[in-house]
C-alpha cells in the first residue's frame, strides 16, 4: 500500500525519494574532488578580523570589487563553485535578471541591493597597514587566498561575470 511516502509490502517497510535533475546533479558535485584555487590578488582586500569564539576557523569581512571577482571567475569559471551549494540558474532566473538589471542601470546601488558572497579558503594571506594611505595600523589587507571557494554567492557571480563579459562597467 501507499500511505505517506512509504510503500508496505510483506511487512517491508521501504521509502522513496523523487529526485529531479537538480538532485542528480548536487550528488555528482558532492562526489567530485575539490579544485585547489590558489589566488593572488592583484588589488589587496582591506578588511577586519571580526572576533569568533569558534578558535578553529578565522572570519574576515571586506569588500571585493566586482571587476576582480568577474576577472577571476573567467580563470576558474565553475571550479570557483565547487563548494556553492547550487550553481547558476542562468540570466532568464527572476532575481539573476534584477541582478543583472541593476548593474546595467544603477550599479551604484550594487552594493547596497545585494548581500554579497561567503566563501572558505584554507589560508588567507594577511599584510597590515602595508598598503594604508594613513598610520592606521588596524587595517589589515587580504593579499593572497589558497585554496578558495565561494560558498554562497554563486548566483551573485555569476551574473557579475555575465554582466563583464557584455561590456557592463
Amino acid at each position: 500500500t501507499l500511505d505517506d511516502n512509504k510503500v508496505t509490502e510483506q511487512e517491508i517497510d521501504c521509502e522513496y525519494h523523487v529526485w529531479d535533475i537538480e538532485n542528480v546533479h548536487r550528488a555528482d558535485l558532492s562526489g567530485r574532488q575539490m579544485s585547489e584555487i590558489n589566488i593572488t590578488l592583484d588589488n589587496p582586500i582591506e578588511c577586519i578580523r571580526l572576533n569568533d569564539p569558534n578558535d578553529k576557523v578565522n572570519t574576515y569581512l571586506g569588500i571585493i570589487s566586482a571587476y576582480e571577482l568577474a576577472s577571476i571567475y573567467s580563470k576558474y569559471k565553475d571550479k570557483l563553485l565547487d563548494q556553492n551549494v547550487r550553481n547558476y540558474l542562468g540570466g532568464r532566473n527572476r532575481v539573476n535578471a534584477k541582478i543583472s538589471k541593476t548593474l546595467r542601470e544603477t550599479p551604484e546601488m550594487f552594493f547596497s541591493f545585494n548581500n554579497g558572497i561567503s566563501s572558505t579558503a584554507a589560508e588567507v594571506v594577511i599584510k597590515r597597514n602595508e598598503f594604508a594611505e594613513d598610520s592606521d595600523s588596524s587595517k589589515i589587507y587580504i593579499t593572497g587566498l589558497r585554496n578558495w571557494h565561494i560558498v554562497n554567492g554563486g548566483q551573485t557571480t555569476c551574473t557579475i561575470f555575465n554582466a563583464f563579459k557584455k561590456g557592463v562597467d
